[in-house]
């Protein structure tokens, strides 16, 4: 390593001597030195955090919407040619395999029609960008991506009842150029807000590392900046918390209590024999589910092997593990306890016969609440923001004291005003402000 560093200082030496012709004191050099290496580690620096998707990483038979005018511009300064057989047209849409073809007959270098801005949506894209991460966080967690039935291309959507949820959606989707001409569809089915992602986003998300297929089975990882960017991470506890999460409140003992958690869940269908399966399908029976803590009743009843239980209580979702094990090491010096608790909630058998177990993160210590709530939160403007801070307003009101009864009435009435499921019209009228549109019965 030192022989390396000090190859590197003679390099930069020679490089200075050769610039300047003259030679130069010590301290001057030690500063040019210094501002040398700080500008290369910048550089290397930018570069680890740039991996680029661009227009030519397309499917060949992909369409690409194509400014005119900046292609026109880009053959006449480039290739001295300006013709091109579109009319008058200012948007045309090719393949890609027919605007390599027209690169290689010009002998156009691809990364040019990036540079004269020839596509209406951006490229090239950087995969490890602030947008494409904060995507991931919102795909990870209420998006989905499949293959279609017919062609075998993929597709995804993002899907949540919150309409300010999907303007935070789509304001990110538009920064990548992507336009939209409606507001997202209604799934009366799922009682959601729909919003389909395009074919090109499709396969940015899936080369920056969102897999396809149920995450329960897949089972991915956080993004890396997420442990390193205080922003990115913060974003990504803030949506998870609005679209994963829920916050209460009770009154317990004659104090009021309060506690923030999220859930995830992780398939363990493939790691169970046959028998174990029959056996738990009896134990669940037409509800289909049971809390993990109750499957030690039936082992020592000889009903259910003892390993199902060791399976349930040892797979875990990667990304409710990463983001306990981040938030645990963040403030290990800030609280002397555990900032968050995880436990395997229940177990359930999902219709298409797969057994998964929901694992749940919580926190509920008072110091702890208030530092997610200071630090975190969740996401301005949603309905559990607003539910958030109603509840905490009830919370430090309230909390840390035995209540008398007539403060027992009080909390209660008080909390009991908070509705727990988003009302319809707060719905609707958050629908009409973002979008403009007229809201329908259907969507109801």
């Amino acid at each position: 390593m030192a022989k390396q560093r000090r190859r590197r200082e003679l390099e930069l030496l020679d490089k200075i001597l050769l610039e300047k012709g003259e030679l130069i004191d010590s301290e001057t050099l030690r500063k040019r030195l210094e501002r040398e290496f700080r500008e290369k580690l910048r550089i290397l620096k930018a570069e680890s955090e740039r991996i680029l998707y661009h227009w030519y990483d397309e499917p060949l038979n992909a369409w690409v919407e194509i400014n005119v005018d900046n292609l026109r511009k880009c053959l006449k300064e480039l290739c001295g040619e300006e013709y091109l057989p579109f009319g008058r047209r200012k948007v045309v849409r090719l393949k890609v395999k027919t605007l390599l073809d027209i690169c290689e007959g010009w002998s156009l270098a691809p990364e040019q029609l990036e540079k004269y801005k020839v596509f209406m949506r951006k490229f090239p894209v950087n995969l490890k960008s602030p947008v494409i991460v904060k995507l991931k966080t919102h795909v990870l967690n209420e998006g989905s991506i499949s293959l279609r039935t017919k062609g075998r291309q993929l597709k995804a959507s993002y899907c949540n009842k919150d309409p300010m949820l999907h303007y935070y959606f789509r304001s990110l989707l538009e920064k990548l150029g992507v336009t939209f001409n409606r507001p997202p569809s209604f799934d009366k089915s799922k009682g959601v807000y729909v919003t389909h992602i395009d074919a090109t986003t499709t396969r940015i998300l899936q080369r920056a590392g969102v897999p396809f297929g149920p995450k329960t089975i897949t089972n991915p990882s956080l993004d890396p900046r997420i442990y390193t960017d205080p922003k990115l991470r913060k974003y990504h506890f803030q949506a998870t918390l609005t679209e994963e999460g829920t916050t209460s409140i009770r009154v317990k003992r004659r104090r009021v209590v309060m506690r923030i958690s999220w859930a995830r869940s992780i398939d363990i269908t493939d790691q169970l024999i046959d028998e174990e399966k029959e056996k738990l399908k009896e134990i669940l029976g037409p509800e289909r589910r049971i809390a993990v803590g109750k499957l030690s009743e039936y082992i020592l009843e000889g009903r259910l092997p003892r390993r199902v239980l060791k399976i349930a209580r040892i797979t875990l979702p990667n990304l409710i593990d990463q983001e306990v094990s981040i938030l645990n090491k963040l403030y290990r010096n800030q609280i002397k306890y555990r900032f968050v608790e995880l436990y395997p909630e229940r177990l359930q058998l999902s219709k298409d016969g797969r057994f998964t177990v929901l694992w749940r993160a919580y926190i509920d210590r008072p110091e702890a609440i208030d530092i997610m709530v200071r630090d975190f939160g969740v996401l301005p403007g949603t309905w559990k923001d607003e539910r958030l801070r109603r509840q905490y307003k009830i919370y430090l009101r309230f909390r840390g004291r035995s209540l008398s009864d007539e403060e027992l009435r009080e909390a209660k009435r008080e909390k009991d005003m908070i509705p727990r499921r988003m009302p319809v019209e707060w719905r609707i009228r958050k629908f009409k402000e973002i979008f403009g549109q007229q809201f329908n019965d259907e969507f109801k």
